[in-house]
């Protein structure tokens, strides 16, 4: 019959084959990470680019030890980011609420009673029209020269930097414009001695639209200090900041800087000379 043995000592019954337990010493299978949320992702490269910026910030010549100046950092939205109209062309900058009542551009009679700066700007500033390495052109004041450390900080000063413009350049941003000076007043508020918000404020309506930063404060070395800063997506889809700084009371030359720089600012067909 099926399922005997032909010697008829009973059914076929084997013994199953015994397999001995794992070696509670054998190596574990590595751990398999759960991929992170890319909005997690976006979060935490966003915040270091706000500190890599803020550290830029405090470690600036204008704040203090010589060394280099703000950048501006951040994502862009999805896709490239909407040109920003010319930054010259912005409608005049709303004062936020922590603005003084005279405004932003008020150059206030205490500005004028600072001491004086070692070197002064001339009454009547000429200008010259650069086409800078960098991909960008602008005016700058006769006689001041190109001191570049990297694309974040590109400088034009005649005197070590008691005077200067700065631009920085991002090829790769993802914050909005005024996110990004938002974060960087936060922080000089907290560390720049006697420092004074002036304005931070959005220029047009544009969730990346260009924004502007003013703040006065107080110089270890040159004193009291003048600085303005505008950020603002560029045509090429690069971000860009251009920056004016120089004592306070010369703070209505330095924004006639900063407005003819920001007047004069191109991409192509660059005027030379």
């Amino acid at each position: 019959m099926g399922g005997y043995q032909p010697n008829g000592r009973g059914p076929d019954v084997r013994a199953p084959r015994w397999t001995p337990p794992p070696s509670p010493y054998a190596p574990q299978p590595p751990r398999r990470m759960p991929p992170r949320p890319l909005a997690l992702v976006v979060t935490a490269l966003a915040a270091a680019l706000v500190t890599a910026l803020a550290f830029l910030l405090i470690e600036s010549p204008w704040n203090g030890d010589g060394k280099a100046g703000p950048a501006p950092s951040g994502p862009a939205p999805s896709g490239s980011p909407s040109p920003a109209p010319s930054p010259s062309a912005s409608p005049s900058p709303t004062p936020s609420p922590s603005e003084p009542a005279s405004g932003p551009g008020a150059s206030g009679e205490a500005d004028e009673a600072a001491t004086p700066p070692p070197h002064p700007l001339p009454s009547r500033i000429a200008y010259r029209n650069v086409r800078d390495p960098a991909g960008f052109g602008l005016a700058v004041p006769d006689g001041w020269e190109r001191d570049y450390v990297s694309d974040l900080e590109i400088f034009y000063t005649p005197d070590n930097r008691e005077h200067l413009i700065q631009i920085s350049v991002e090829s790769a941003a993802e914050t909005s414009p005024y996110d990004n000076l938002a974060g960087v007043e936060q922080t000089v508020s907290a560390q720049f001695r006697d420092y004074r918000l002036l304005n931070l404020s959005r220029l047009d309506a544009a969730p990346f639209g260009p924004a502007e930063l003013e703040f006065t404060y107080t110089h270890p070395r040159f004193g009291p200090r003048y600085t303005v800063d505008q950020v603002f997506y560029g045509a090429d889809g690069r971000r860009y900041a251009l920056l004016a700084a120089g004592p306070l009371s010369e703070r209505g030359k330095i924004r006639e800087l900063y407005r003819r720089a920001l007047d004069s600012w191109c991409l192509t067909g660059c005027p030379a000379g």
